[in-house]
């Protein structure tokens, strides 16, 4: 596809990704293990007390403020992560504690962090001043920090890491060294006096440690506390400022409690939280009982009869309230388009399919007339196909493509600048049902393209029959349309529905089954990565990641139900195993 349509039809699948990467993190941290759940429901009295985590108006694909824009990190663009923590030397350790860590993930992960690059070239570099010194000032920072009780704010960057950080922690034992620091300053080459700050009246010093390729740490003292950070564009973290950055509502750890991590949800979901505000961060807390997980959401989810139009057996599934106006005007629909349905969206993958070929569900409203939705559809999907070269072009590009292979250099290779239009849509529609299919050439499509009657003209191997269907008051979307045609089949009971797998008429968040799931990925790896032309990267999946995934094996298909707040809008998340076999 053109990289306009991709874009266009990815908007759609970004949602997926969204939804189905919060439903792993979740999943990853989840509550008592083969228990009833008991996730603490301190509540948040408002949510204007609360950190903005989660604000669609930041990152993805809506704002156009590039991530590294830092001059206004803390007192401006809340943080993608916060940690509080009683040791962050053992978080790592406690994470691989987490259900599915713990199956899949050994030590060599914990191994891999600590012995990162930038972890031992800032070790490497206290080591050397230490030595060169005959002094521990520096090494005793280093350890002293990282086994102390800790509050960390992460932002991401460019890239999506989280490069840029303020950490702040209770400096008692360590109130000579600060002054040992200044002498060692003199004549270092990494580590440096950076600039004075003024707080409370008082200078204090800001040192740089310079480590690694370009990397710099920053700290320095603030009457009991030392504040580290990676770089000076992070302002001092005054008192308004930490109660914005680690509120005690959410961060706060009770007795028997080690950590608390809270993301905002628009961090987890590579900005796509934008199609759903109404759900802002996750809170991840590990105690004495293991990892607890918990949903900050202002609004209660609403069953709507999705999963009874949802396929048996899916891999993965999200079931979440989709701002529908929002999406409407991403779309650019008329105003006789707009209200047509209701703000719960289900997704779902299965292990038959791939990963980019998600199903969507959706229930529609009184004047539901899907045909009205065929020019949205002509206009989001499809490509212009195979390139059109005349005769004489042809030939050039023979002979430009002979000289190539003789080793001989060719300026401008000779391209097609015509190109055959996006096949034609095919409409059917019966007494209560209606279907709008296109065939879109790919490489990573679900149909060879020797069986399409259009394989002439299709410029990929490969095709997807992208599909719109309405049954009933229901409506489907699919770059696969065996998936479209599974879900109508679940509708008339001529197939099993995800339905019959709950109990007690159970309506959840997310829906996972970790074996069809790591199937799914192990599949669509290795249909990205050719042997012939992506064998080191094909030989490291086979060796070291699918051996994990076939572990996945071993995990029981859960279902994360979204109780009601007591107050506040902090909502437990309940994890259920179930039967899918």
């Amino acid at each position: 596809m053109e990289p306009s349509q991709k874009r266009k039809l990815g908007f759609g699948l970004g949602i997926a990704g969204a939804v189905a990467l919060g439903a792993s993190l979740l999943y990853f941290f989840p509550l008592k293990k083969d228990t009833t759940p008991a996730v603490s429901t301190t509540a948040t009295p408002a949510a204007a007390a609360t950190p903005d985590l989660g604000t669609a108006a930041r990152g993805g694909i809506i704002d156009s403020t590039l991530p590294d824009d830092i001059d206004n990190l803390g007192s401006g663009r809340s943080p993608d992560l916060v940690v509080n923590t009683t040791a962050f030397t053992t978080l790592w350790r406690d994470i691989l504690k987490a259900k599915v860590a713990k199956t899949i993930v050994n030590e060599d992960l914990l191994f891999y962090y600590e012995e990162s690059e930038s972890h031992l070239s800032l070790k490497g570099s206290v080591k050397r001043i230490a030595f060169e010194r005959d002094m521990t000032v520096l090494d005793d920072i280093f350890a002293y920090v990282l086994d102390r009780p800790l509050k960390l704010a992460f932002w991401k960057g460019y890239h999506g890491r989280l490069n840029h950080f303020l950490g702040i922690t209770n400096r008692s034992g360590l109130t000579d060294v600060m002054t040992k620091l200044g002498e060692m300053t003199l004549d270092d080459k990494q580590l440096a006096i950076s600039s004075t700050k003024e707080i409370n009246g008082k200078k204090v010093n800001v040192f740089k440690l310079s480590y690694g390729a370009g990397d710099t740490l920053y700290f320095y003292a603030d009457g009991d506390d030392l504040i580290f950070s990676s770089s000076t564009y992070i302002p001092h973290p005054d008192a308004e400022m930490r109660k914005k950055l680690f509120p005690e509502s959410d961060l706060a750890l009770k007795d028997g409690e080690k950590h608390a991590l809270l993301a905002g949800a628009n961090f987890l979901s590579f900005g796509y939280q934008f199609f759903s505000p109404d759900l802002e961060k996750v809170r991840f807390v590990f105690g004495k009982d293991g990892w607890e997980s918990s949903l900050f959401s202002g609004k209660d989810m609403e069953d709507v009869g999705l999963l009874a139009a949802v396929p048996v057996y899916p891999a993965a599934c999200s079931f979440a309230p989709v701002s529908m106006e929002r999406v409407e005007k991403i779309l650019d629909l008329p105003e006789d388009l707009k209200g047509k349905f209701s703000e719960e969206v289900g997704v779902c993958w299965y292990e038959s399919s791939d990963v980019f070929t998600p199903l969507f569900v959706f229930k529609g409203k009184e004047n539901f007339k899907p045909a009205q939705f065929k020019s949205v559809f002509e206009t989001v999907t499809g490509s212009f196909e195979k390139g059109i070269l005349t005769d004489a072009e042809k030939t050039e590009r023979e002979a430009q493509i002979e000289r190539m292979n003789n080793g001989e250099s060719v300026s401008d290779l000779i391209r097609a600048t015509k190109f055959v239009k996006p096949f034609a849509s095919q409409e059917k529609a019966t007494a209560n049902s209606w279907k709008l299919s296109r065939e879109v050439s790919s490489p990573w499509g679900t149909y060879e393209a020797s069986k399409s009657k259009n394989v002439e003209d299709m410029r990929s191997r490969r095709f997807f029959v992208v599909t719109l269907a309405q049954h009933k008051e229901f409506m489907f979307f699919s770059p696969d349309d065996k998936l479209v045609d599974n879900a109508i089949a679940a509708l008339d009971k001529k197939y099993p529905n995800a339905g019959d797998l709950m109990k007690n008429g159970e309506f959840p968040l997310f829906l996972l089954d970790p074996s069809r799931l790591g199937k799914m990925m192990k599949e669509s790896m290795l249909d990205s990565l050719p042997m012939a032309e992506e064998s080191l990267f094909r030989d490291s999946l086979t060796t070291k990641l699918f051996p994990a995934l076939a572990k996945l094996d071993k995990e029981k298909p859960v279902i994360a139900i979204l109780n009601k707040a007591k107050d506040g809008m902090w909502k437990e998340v309940e994890w259920r195993t179930y039967s899918s076999r």
